[in-house]
């Protein structure tokens, strides 16, 4: 996670998946590790963990197309 936060300077990081069931026993020991590993400059990334747990794939995937639809219209699916 300290690899990416570094390479791609996000302002927030979202762990999902299996993750969300464990996110009680290792969530704060990845944050402080996350912190520890991090360069200066990347040490104000938000970890956070979701609730969507194994349906946040789905989620992601349906917003994606409800985005595109609200940006381009029905017209862009019929192509």
């Amino acid at each position: 996670i300290a690899n990416l936060v570094n390479i791609l300077n996000p302002e927030i990081v979202i762990i999902g998946g299996d993750y969300y069931k464990v996110k009680n026993l290792i969530g704060e020991s990845i944050k402080e590790t996350a912190s520890l590993r991090s360069w200066p400059i990347n040490k104000e990334t938000e970890i956070v963990f979701t609730d969507f747990g194994l349906d946040a794939c789905v989620y992601g995937a349906a917003t994606l197309v409800i985005k595109k639809f609200l940006d381009y219209g029905y017209d862009y699916f019929i192509k």
